[in-house]
């Protein structure tokens, strides 16, 4: 397992009520695999994180830390095009939806920060 030195010039108590909010998007595993050792590194530094996402990143976060703090966010339905050269249209035409999934996750994110007292945001 990879981890983080702790911070040794605080004291281990002083990150205690701090919590961060750990939001990987659903695109792909990667970004959720990447955040494992982020959380871990949290938690050795006295952070409580608190994880938000969807799907299957979700589901894989549930999996590895079965019992911390989760939040959904919603999807962003991407759909991608299947020959690489039609690529940037096909996100080109999905940016209406987008905008409107960013805006509605900005919500959400207001009302979870609200709601735990988030001190960062990952």
């Amino acid at each position: 397992m990879f981890s983080f030195p702790k911070i040794e010039n605080k004291p281990s108590n002083m990150n205690a009520s701090k919590k961060i909010l750990v939001a990987p998007l659903n695109w792909g595993l990667g970004h959720a695999s990447r955040c494992i050792p982020i959380i871990y590194a949290l938690k050795e530094n006295n952070f409580t994180p608190i994880i938000a996402s969807d799907g299957a990143s979700l589901h894989l976060l549930k999996k590895e830390f079965p019992n911390d703090i989760f939040e959904t966010l919603p999807d962003y339905n991407i759909e991608y095009s299947e020959k690489g050269k039609d690529f940037r249209f096909k996100i080109f035409k999905q940016l209406p939806k987008l905008f409107f999934a960013i805006r509605k996750e900005k919500k959400i994110l207001e009302k979870i920060i609200k709601k735990h007292a988030i001190s960062g945001i990952i």
